[in-house]
């Protein structure tokens, strides 16, 4: 008793040169439109990954001046509160305020959060 096994395989969406034959010899003109298949799919896989990488740029530019705009509106909250004689509050605001955006600045992200 005699076993052969063979296994053959592709990665991406063109196939092997001897499938590329045997769809030709079955259907005239397949190679050519699996070929026209495989080049769209690379067009789209591109505009895709161009697309996912300009909006993930436009989400952290709107994330960082979001945070920028929330640390210099706790940081004039607790200057308004220091001229008006509530200078503990001021303090904790201010050090708070200013404890977190170095943090985020050196971790590069938000203490305790472990969505990444």
């Amino acid at each position: 008793m005699r076993l052969h096994l063979e296994a053959e395989a592709t990665l991406g969406p063109i196939p092997s040169a001897r499938e590329f034959e045997s769809y030709e010899r079955i259907l005239p003109g397949a190679a050519h439109r699996i070929l026209v298949m495989a080049e769209k799919d690379g067009e789209h896989v591109r505009r895709a990954d161009r697309r996912a990488a300009y909006f993930l740029l436009v989400e952290r530019l709107f994330t960082r001046a979001l945070g920028a705009a929330f640390a210099i509106a706790a940081l004039w909250f607790a200057w308004d509160l220091a001229m008006n004689g509530h200078d503990w509050v001021a303090g904790i605001i201010a050090g708070t305020t200013i404890g977190g955006v170095v943090a985020a600045l050196v971790l590069g992200k938000v203490p305790g959060n472990t969505a990444e």
